[in-house]
């Protein structure tokens, strides 16, 4: 199980192979937006963890091996709030949502539900950890969206088509 939550752990670094890629495939900026919105959001959130202060910061007892490559060792007691991995993946998926067919969406939706438990099972990551890690991915992925979508003066419901399996 362990070995399974550290694969999923580790697999967020492929989000910004995927996003580049796009961008390369497609030459479409929303991809490049994708990439620097995720170096934003880990940039965010690893400060917020330097300034937070409180009982729901430490890490839970019992927290090893966390960080990005799962080979920081013990970490108990040290900040953990908000959550990187929980605000990457869910930046992630809720900026390419809606370009996203339904199975597709499902299926990063699910990914993305994967990675989070992943931290929780590992003991990185205490429940409210995960969910402000979620709200801030989250909510700035939303608001990529639309600021994007305002800047290409697209309608705020749909991007392009949906990407589709035969187009992967």
């Amino acid at each position: 199980m362990l070995s399974l939550c550290n694969a999923l752990s580790v697999s967020v670094v492929g989000l910004y192979g995927v996003s580049i890629f796009l961008f390369l495939w497609t030459y479409d900026v929303f991809h490049l937006i994708a990439f620097l919105g995720l170096l934003l959001v880990r940039t965010l959130s690893e400060a917020l963890k330097k300034q937070c202060v409180g009982s729901t910061c430490p890490r839970p007892l019992g927290a090893k091996n966390c960080n990005t490559f799962c080979s920081d060792g013990n970490q108990e007691g040290r900040p953990g709030m908000p959550s990187t991995h929980a605000a990457f993946v869910t930046f992630f998926v809720t900026y390419y949502a809606p370009i996203l067919s339904g199975p597709l969406r499902a299926l990063a939706t699910l990914y993305a539900a994967f990675v989070i438990y992943s931290r929780y099972a590992k003991k990185c990551h205490s429940v409210i950890q995960l969910a402000s890690g979620s709200v801030l991915g989250g909510g700035l992925g939303v608001l990529a969206t639309v600021l994007f979508q305002y800047a290409r003066g697209a309608s705020m419901i749909v991007l392009k088509k949906p990407l589709m399996w035969k187009d992967i």
